[in-house]
């Protein structure tokens, strides 16, 4: 059995570090096996649960990794989704390769053979300050080791 969650988690925040912003504003990634300090930002996206399966054949190591992204947004004034499906939007162009970008690429001895979203849901919670909006969002990633 082959550890491909780190390099899965690496390849997210690694493509989305300094990458997405709001308002002239850089969201924060945040892991959640990493940082302590998650409840410091208002606006954040978290690298949270994941989940693996080996998927191993005769001849070549192949594991899947369900990813959830959540972005958080917590300020007192929200009355929509506008941010967060801005931010939802960019993580999406992002992760998805098209022809002016790489998308996200974990780096060797894996190999990335596939992504795909497979679920996105909102939560909305009532808060001290007042409603906590999050969008969550699952990806599968495909990956071998040669």
């Amino acid at each position: 059995m082959i550890d491909i969650g780190t390099p899965a988690r690496k390849a997210f925040f690694d493509a989305l570090k300094g990458q997405v912003m709001v308002e002239d504003i850089e969201i924060p990634i945040v892991d959640e096996k990493l940082d302590d300090r998650i409840t410091s930002h208002d606006m954040f996206i978290l690298i949270g649960a994941q989940n693996e399966q080996d998927r191993s054949n005769k001849t070549l190591f192949v594991g899947e990794v369900d990813l959830v992204l959540t972005v958080y947004n917590r300020t007192k004034a929200t009355a929509t989704k506008t941010k967060i499906e801005a931010i939802a939007s960019q993580i999406l162009t992002i992760v998805f390769p098209t022809r002016t970008t790489y998308g996200v690429f974990v780096s060797d001895p894996y190999h990335l053979t596939s992504v795909r979203s497979t679920d996105k849901d909102y939560a909305f919670e009532k808060a001290d300050q007042g409603f906590e909006i999050a969008k969550r969002m699952t990806f599968r990633m495909r990956i071998t080791q040669s």
